[in-house]
């Protein structure tokens, strides 16, 4: 499958929202956002027939300096095939 992350967000120091991606508790893929506006970001996943537990962590959160990383987090969708 291909997982489509739609997000944006607010830097600091330069860097923008890391996304960990993990389904049933394990780790299955990751987001680095690369600008500040809304965005399709696609990861390859791999997932087996059947019910599953998705979760997104917000992984770099910093607030310093004047400066506060923010996540914007619009939509996640599912594609069968993978990103390229």
């Amino acid at each position: 499958y291909t997982m489509e992350v739609v997000a944006g967000g607010t830097p600091a120091q330069g860097v923008y929202p890391h996304i960990e991606i993990s389904v049933d508790g394990k780790k299955a893929g990751e987001v680095q956002l690369t600008g500040g506006g809304l965005r399709s970001y696609p990861v390859a996943i791999s997932l087996p027939e059947g019910k599953h537990e998705l979760s997104l962590a917000f992984t770099n959160d910093l607030n310093v300096g004047g400066e506060d990383r923010n996540l914007v987090l619009d939509k996640v969708v599912f594609y069968r095939g993978f990103a390229e």
